[in-house]
């Protein structure tokens, strides 16, 4: 956007001083008591997710940086202002000032020194130049107008610019003077710093992309996961715990404030049945500077499996005791085109099985064919690139994101052995691609919405179709309702009658307390056709699914650190195994769960 305002011939024009009351005190300032100096006017509402950001930045990278030079370059005192405009909710309003540290607070719930800068729009900054003010002369010059924020680096190089009387440009020393550049220069020089409200990034892997996740759901979290690997797909299946896991909504709780550049953050987790346990630790780093950003994760898994044979349909299985170790790493990069475009990109790889699902069908291929010629054993890994842009088509309201995904699995396929012919073994590297289309956006000041449409192809399959809609709508100042649907269509070619279809419906309610604790408690139902299966012989395809989950989770949000904990308990169904894979009818029995996590992060 830049200096969106400045071709208007606002910057440059003199307003007369005005008085609002302080926010804490209710005790009236008068804008004059600051004359002689230079005054960051910082407009914002609580509820505005990029207004955080840049009242956070201003503080401490404009307000203290200042104090501790005793002014400008020129000597000029500095005196950052925050304004709030918002009059409901001032417990909101509080939080938000101690999240952001703001010093000196005033108060515009009426609109009226908005109104007075023609403001557009949240954040709005204006930079009032008093360097000049005398007895002769009562007037505040405009040196910067913009709705939005574009980091404190060009706002502190204006300020630096301005109060040098009867010194020539360069005896300034100011690196560069946006103020008297022309528009096409600045926008030519401006570098882009905005933090505008995002929404939940399709992850395309969390290296092989079963990340623990049930049958349907590699469909909304990680494109072309269970696709890439029919042996990989329902990890666990049972429904994922994203509704506990996530922050719910930006409106009601902003995000950790982005002045702090580097965020690490260890995670571990555990989901277990009577037979199966599950065990994932994690860390993750994340760096942001401004126009880009960049992150790395790395995740260590463990599985150990009771694996129990069907004696009805396996004459030569034993019971045996399985244990798989399994690493995992993504890395992420963001890139700033304009205010309004950016980039995205991703890559990762994984080593060794990551589902209980493909450890426990090796086992089995292993136990009935591995003293045959031609048996190789599973050797499973594989890799994932993804690339995207998102577009702010309206300023913190409207997005639209487009990814494209692209993965490679070396999975564990199956074996057969026809009557008086060699061991047939199936395909063992599968190709996934993807399409990705996010669209979010804020209805209202509590309603928000995310919708996602996708197509994934895997070799040997039919393209599968998914959508998902989310609505998060703020109840009240302290409660949060938060609702998602999400469906998928894949048709077999060959037999209509086995056509994939699956539909799930969750809802969460979180309470906050003071905006630094927060509870919630929520409820989902998954339920499935049977998944298709093409990789294999002899198909191992789980029949159909069904899935109920209920749970909570605690959160603390601190100003730079944060703590979640969940647990839930869930249950699958499936449905009666058909004659051609009563092998596997112990791998598709009900099942009892219990999922627990916890994660704790630092900024700094």
């Amino acid at each position: 956007m830049g200096n969106a305002l400045a071709g208007e011939g606002f910057v440059g024009k003199e307003i007369e001083g005005f008085e609002a009351s302080q926010w804490d005190s209710g005790v009236s300032l008068d804008l004059n008591d600051f004359a002689g100096g230079i005054v960051v006017l910082d407009f914002f509402a609580y509820w505005c997710v990029p207004c955080l950001g840049a009242s956070a930045e201003l503080e401490k990278y404009v307000q203290q940086f200042y104090d501790t030079t005793t002014g400008n370059s020129a000597g000029q005192s500095v005196r950052v202002i925050s304004i709030n405009v918002e009059s409901d909710h001032p417990d909101k309003t509080a939080a938000f000032l101690r999240r952001t540290g703001a010093s000196l607070v005033l108060n515009d719930t009426d609109g009226e020194i908005f109104k007075r800068f023609e403001g557009r729009g949240l954040p709005f900054i204006v930079i009032l130049d008093g360097t000049s003010i005398n007895n002769h002369s009562r007037e505040w010059k405009v040196a910067y107008r913009n709705a939005g924020y574009e980091g404190y680096t060009e706002i502190r190089e204006i300020i630096d610019s301005l109060g040098h009387k009867g010194e020539t440009l360069s005896e300034i020393g100011s690196p560069t003077f946006p103020f008297i550049l022309s528009q096409q220069q600045k926008e030519a020089a401006t570098h882009t710093g905005k933090m505008s409200g995002g929404a939940d990034f399709i992850s395309t892997n969390t290296a092989d992309g079963s990340s623990f996740i049930s049958a349907g759901d590699e469909d909304k979290y990680n494109i072309g996961a269970a696709t890439a690997d029919p042996l990989v797909q329902n990890t666990i299946p049972v429904a994922t715990p994203t509704l506990a896991d996530s922050v719910i909504s930006e409106m009601a709780t902003p995000p950790a404030i982005r002045i702090l550049n580097d965020n690490l953050e260890f995670n571990s987790e555990l989901v277990l049945s009577s037979d199966i346990k599950m065990y994932r630790t994690g860390i993750t780093y994340q760096r942001d500077r401004g126009v880009s950003s960049w992150g790395i994760d790395f995740s260590a898994d463990r599985i150990d499996i009771d694996y129990q044979p069907n004696p009805d349909a396996d004459v030569i299985g034993k019971p045996a005791k399985l244990t798989e170790n399994a690493g995992t790493f993504q890395i992420n990069r963001t890139r700033m085109f304009s205010d309004s475009l950016e980039w995205q990109g991703s890559a990762g790889g994984y080593k060794g099985f990551t589902s209980h699902r493909s450890l426990w069908l090796e086992e089995y291929y292993r136990q009935q064919f591995s003293k045959l010629e031609g048996y190789v054993e599973s050797d499973p890994w594989g890799f994932n690139l993804s690339s995207g842009l998102r577009w702010e088509y309206s300023p913190t309201t409207g997005f639209i994101q487009a990814n494209l995904v692209f993965q490679q699995d070396d999975v564990a396929p199956g074996f057969d052995k026809p009557l008086f012919e060699p061991l047939e073994r199936g395909r063992e590297r599968l190709h996934t691609g993807a399409a990705v289309f996010t669209f979010e956006n804020v209805l209202t000041r509590k309603l928000r919405s995310l919708l996602q449409v996708s197509l994934t192809g895997t070799t040997d399959r039919e393209l599968r179709y998914s959508y998902q809609g989310s609505f998060n709508y703020a109840l009240s100042e302290n409660w949060v309702l938060r609702t998602v649907f999400s469906a998928t269509q894949e048709d077999d070619e060959e037999f209509s009658e086995e056509d994939f279809f699956s539909w799930s419906a969750e809802g969460l309610i979180e309470r906050d307390w003071d905006s630094r604790y927060f509870l919630n408690f929520f409820g989902r139902y998954y339920e499935d056709s049977g998944q298709i299966e093409t990789s294999i012989l002899i198909s191992s395809g789980p029949p159909p699914l069904t899935t109920y989950q209920v749970g909570g989770a605690f959160r603390w949000q601190g100003r730079t650190s944060a703590f979640k904990a969940m647990i839930s308990a869930y249950r699958t169904r499936f449905g009666s195994p058909d004659s051609d894979i009563l092998p596997f009818a112990n791998l598709y029995q009900n099942r009892n769960w219990v999922m627990a996590s916890v994660s704790f992060s630092k900024l700094f």
